[in-house]
């Protein structure tokens, strides 16, 4: 009895663990099909571009399907990948075995072809910091991009973020990509100012006869401009058998006529006109004789200075220039010897009597200038030129009947070394040091240059207060052993 009874408790057994399996079987079969879930779709509408692929996010997907009104628009797939294959609007559905689903609304668009800069500013400063963002022109979807430096030397991106470091001076192309391989390249500026670019001596108003520079036939110059980096600009001509430009912003006049010169300094520009002329076979300036005897015996650079001004109309005797304008410095005797200023920075003793020497261009230039500000001129400055040709003096000045102050000889005799003496005054134009030895060079003089003609330099010497002619050869001579140096008065 007891093996019969334990026979039908092992088969009560099985009926349990049978049911249990079909039960849970029958769970699993519904799980896995989607009875317990409700599928949803994560947006209500999805905008995409035309070729665009995007993932849908689902939810109780389980045992459901996934379709598209009109595959002609969109594409959806079994893991949610979408695909958008033409412009319109569809509606995708998720649906499982029990008739549980949901729906979204799908608009395809065309998808966009250009991008375009939207931030305020392209122009920043070694160190900061600035945002650019592209706007790609499709307003119901946010496209991210990816952005590169084509110049990570002058200014770095980030890639994601758009914004922009300046690392140095220069331009940076930064270029923003979509994802379907659209760009644009946008130039930055690092430590430039584009809206103050200009020819500084340029004229290109309305009422200008556009003839901004004058240039003699084989003349150079340098064309100033706003920009001290000559690596930020381009120069263009637009005749270059009239002018030609070097890659250093040279201009070179070649031939007779007229050319216009662009200068770009990357997405701003400014131009003038040059005209080339001919070299005159000859020039005589009148302008006003002095003489340096008996009242300014030793102040010949100070008498030709006064004679250059007054021709040009300014009101200055020489007793004002020297007094009141003039850096003068006396010697003295020490214990290592006698001492006494860079010529280049003072006039050595007194102008009036023989203990005076001299000085060189940059004491003079420095002394009219200084007369300038005094009275409130701001249309003219004086520069001085040093190791410079005469040739070169001729075709930019002279020419151009422009006078200029020209240290030669008196009465263009040789010149020679005589007394030494110990640098004890220096100033920004010295070409000496302190302790240095500077030997003067005997006979050391200055002239007013207004003239010249096949033969013959012409002069304005203040040693005769009267026109002097001297040979062209001789007058090289001695403005050689002088350093070739004048002094002239320019535009401002």
């Amino acid at each position: 009895m007891s093996g019969e009874k334990s026979g039908k408790r092992f088969r009560w057994l099985k009926y349990v663990f049978l049911l249990i399996l079909i039960i849970g079987t029958v769970f699993t079969y519904l799980y896995f099909t989607g009875f317990f879930s409700d599928p949803a779709i994560s947006e209500d509408v999805y905008y995409v571009s035309r070729g665009e692929t995007i993932k849908v996010e689902l939810s109780g997907a389980k045992g459901s399907s996934l379709s598209s009104e009109d595959e002609s628009v969109a594409k959806i797939y079994s893991d949610g990948t979408l695909e958008a294959v033409g412009d319109g609007t569809t509606v995708i559905t998720i649906k499982n075995a029990y008739n549980k689903s949901d729906r979204a609304k799908v608009v395809v668009v065309a998808p966009p072809d250009s991008l375009t800069l939207t931030a305020e500013s392209v122009s920043i400063s070694t160190g900061d910091t600035m945002m650019i963002s592209f706007d790609d022109g499709v307003e119901e979807i946010e496209h991210s991009i990816v952005y590169e430096s084509l110049n990570p030397e002058i200014a770095e991106v980030n890639s994601e973020t758009g914004e922009v470091k300046g690392i140095s001076s220069g331009k940076a192309e930064i270029k923003g990509t979509l994802y379907n391989g659209v760009e644009e390249v946008i130039s930055v500026y690092v430590d430039v100012t584009p809206e103050d670019f200009r020819i500084e001596n340029g004229d290109t108003s309305d009422d200008s006869d556009g003839h901004n520079v004058v240039l003699i036939e084989g003349e150079s110059i340098t064309l100033p401009t706003s920009e001290e980096n000559i690596k930020h600009l381009t120069f263009e001509s637009s005749d270059s058998s009239v002018i030609t430009v070097g890659e250093d912003g040279t201009l070179t006049a070649v031939g007779i006529g007229t050319a216009t010169i662009n200068v770009t300094r990357y997405n701003e520009s400014d131009s003038c006109v040059v005209e080339v002329t001919e070299m005159p076979s000859s020039v005589l300036v009148d302008m006003p004789q002095i003489c340096q005897k008996p009242d300014y015996y030793y102040a010949c650079e100070s008498v030709s200075a006064v004679m250059l001004l007054q021709g040009m109309g300014y009101d200055i005797t020489p007793n004002t220039f020297i007094d009141d304008y003039l850096t003068i410095r006396y010697m003295t005797y020490t214990e290592q010897g006698l001492c006494g200023a860079d010529m280049n920075s003072a006039f050595i003793n007194n102008p009036y009597d023989s203990s005076g020497y001299g000085c060189f261009s940059p004491v003079i230039a420095k002394s009219i200038n200084k007369y300038f500000r005094d009275i409130g001129e701001t249309e003219n400055k004086a520069i001085y030129e040093k190791d410079v040709e005469l040739s070169y003096v001729i075709k930019k000045y002279l020419a151009k009947e422009q006078p200029v102050l020209l240290w030669a000889t008196t009465y263009m005799v040789n010149s020679y070394p005589t007394d030494s003496w110990i640098i004890d005054y220096v100033d920004e134009n010295a070409e000496y040091e302190i302790g240095d030895v500077f030997t003067f060079p005997y006979n050391e003089h200055c002239l007013l240059l207004v003239g010249y003609d096949d033969y013959y330099y012409y002069f304005n010497d203040p040693l005769y207060g009267a026109l002097i002619k001297y040979d062209k050869s001789l007058v090289e001579t001695r403005y050689e052993q002088m350093g070739k140096q004048i002094v002239a008065v320019v535009p401002a």
